[in-house]
């Protein structure tokens, strides 16, 4: 019997021994450190029902990524349609549900046009009634984010400044690898330019550009010497199609960089739905450190120890009268840990109300009486 709680749902993913055409990103027909491969599946020594604790629901077959012929995405779908259907056959599943990953393309480069969606879709949808006949109760699932997000998204950089190297332009801009990644060619052998066009101004093409970050590397090159207007210190130029694989796939933080505001515009409104990272996002996590006594400087345990309170709620800025609401008599008892904990005496003379002002100056305070010891 399987104790209630104790059963785990769970989705193989099997790696197929077949290649794929036509994809950019394989995962299929070679060695991967994700998914069990097909062979290892098709000769397990054991059925699910070896394996009480696990109720395994069905599989996932992610072939490959960005495959723009149509034809190539049914014939694929149909393969690991069959595929699923071989290991559940021999592992004894009842299935009830197959994920067939990705793999729908987004054209990019010069030369590319997006797979015939008519096509693909009457295709897959014969393929799947196929495949639920036998297993009526399989609900099919594909992972389609970059076809369905890609397009509605630009990555909006403002020119920061303009230079002549050897004859080549920059337009070198506000952001670049540590927000766009994939732009600059991550995971290629070629660098192809993203489409890219300049938003504030209507201006003709005036000849090749190359359109960079602020990073101190020369990697950070986003649209290289491309057919581009004229540009110019504080244009917009827009990086199309980069609703996928932005932010999340990039170094955000390189060289102090933070990461961007994300807007969505919706029915012509534009909406703020991430703020621009602040400096003082990028230190609030830091732990400071007195070198000098090798001592740890962060007092908000203690804080929290005499307000009763959780410390991981407590920021630098965090007011100690006004926010925590600290009073005279909780102050003296926070003065009297502070000392215990890091082995110093306050001077009652020099403590001013400035000093209490925040968690962060009277940090600043505590460290001053160490540097002072």
């Amino acid at each position: 019997m399987r104790a209630e709680g104790d059963v785990r749902l769970v989705l193989l993913r099997i790696n197929p021994a077949y290649g794929v055409s036509g994809d950019r990103l394989t995962m299929a027909g070679r060695s991967r450190q994700i998914g069990i491969d097909e062979t290892i599946a098709l000769n397990a020594p054991t059925t699910v029902a070896d394996h009480p604790h696990v109720d395994i629901i069905g599989l996932q077959i992610y072939t490959g990524t960005r495959i723009l012929d149509a034809d190539v995405i049914v014939q694929n779908t149909e393969r690991a349609l069959d595929l699923a259907d071989q290991v559940a056959e021999r592992l004894g599943i009842d299935v009830r549900m197959v994920d067939l990953g990705g793999g729908i393309g987004l054209a990019y480069f010069e030369g590319e046009a997006d797979p015939d969606e008519a096509t693909f879709v009457s295709g897959i949808n014969l393929a799947t009634r196929k495949f639920r006949a036998k297993h009526p109760a399989a609900t099919i699932a594909m992972e389609p984010g970059r076809y369905l997000v890609g397009k509605a998204g630009t990555c909006v950089l403002r020119v920061r400044y303009v230079k002549e190297s050897r004859g080549d332009r920059y337009a070198i801009t506000d952001g670049g690898s540590n927000l766009n990644m994939v732009a600059i060619g991550l995971g290629t052998y070629v660098k192809r330019n993203f489409p890219t066009v300049l938003l504030s101004a209507d201006r003709p093409l005036d000849g090749k550009w190359s359109v960079t970050g602020p990073l101190l590397t020369p990697t950070d090159v986003l649209t290289k010497q491309a057919e581009m207007p004229a540009l110019r210190p504080g244009d917009l130029v827009g990086i199309l199609r980069m609703g996928a694989y932005g932010p999340t796939t990039s170094i955000a933080y390189m060289n102090g960089q933070r990461y961007p505001a994300e807007i969505l515009v919706l029915n012509g409104t534009a909406h703020l739905v991430r703020a621009r990272d602040t400096p003082e996002d990028l230190l609030r996590k830091q732990i400071l450190v007195d070198f000098d006594h090798g001592q740890e400087i962060d007092i908000r345990p203690a804080v929290a120890e005499t307000l009763g309170r959780d410390a991981s709620t407590l920021g630098e800025d965090s007011r100690l009268t006004d926010d925590l609401h600290v009073d005279s008599l909780s102050m003296v008892e926070l003065v009297a840990r502070l000392e215990d904990q890091f082995k110093f005496a306050a001077d009652p003379e020099a403590l001013t109300p400035n000093d209490f002002a925040t968690v962060g100056s009277l940090t600043a305070y505590v460290r001053s009486r160490l540097h002072d010891r």
